[in-house]
């Protein structure tokens, strides 16, 4: 579904991240509850015997957060509005997007470091407690 407001005009580009960040997390749900989905998740992939791929797939739901970070940030590179109220609110609905993604990148990152603080060696304990 496009965004009918044109991807020159800021407000056109933080529509898209809007449209975006809802794709981002829709498997997941609301932040708030990521903690507790990640636990059984990763406690589900580990019982499956799937826990490397699984951080993987988490790492990169992080990398896809962090892209929509960026894209953000040059949000504000298109046509504003000349309404100075208009202005007050593509910074607001800006900074509202951007505590959204920070808030789901912190948590999943925070939680990536408890169950996989170094990827790689990660693979091969999980790996090993997998078959325990």
């Amino acid at each position: 579904m496009q965004s009918t407001q044109s991807f020159d005009s800021a407000q056109g580009r933080i529509a898209d991240v809007r449209q975006k960040l809802s794709q981002w997390h829709v498997e997941w749900g609301p932040i708030h509850q990521w903690p507790r989905l990640f636990e059984n998740a990763f406690s589900d992939a580990k019982e499956q015997g799937h826990s490397c791929l699984w951080v993987e797939e988490i790492q990169s739901v992080v990398e896809d957060g962090r892209k929509l970070i960026r894209q953000l940030e040059h949000a504000i590179d298109g046509s504003l509005p000349g309404e100075p109220w208009m202005i007050r609110d593509i910074w607001r609905s800006s900074m509202s997007l951007m505590a959204h993604l920070l808030e789901g990148i912190t948590v999943l990152k925070t939680r990536l470091e408890i169950v996989a603080p170094f990827p790689h060696e990660a693979i091969g304990r999980h790996a090993h407690n997998a078959h325990e």
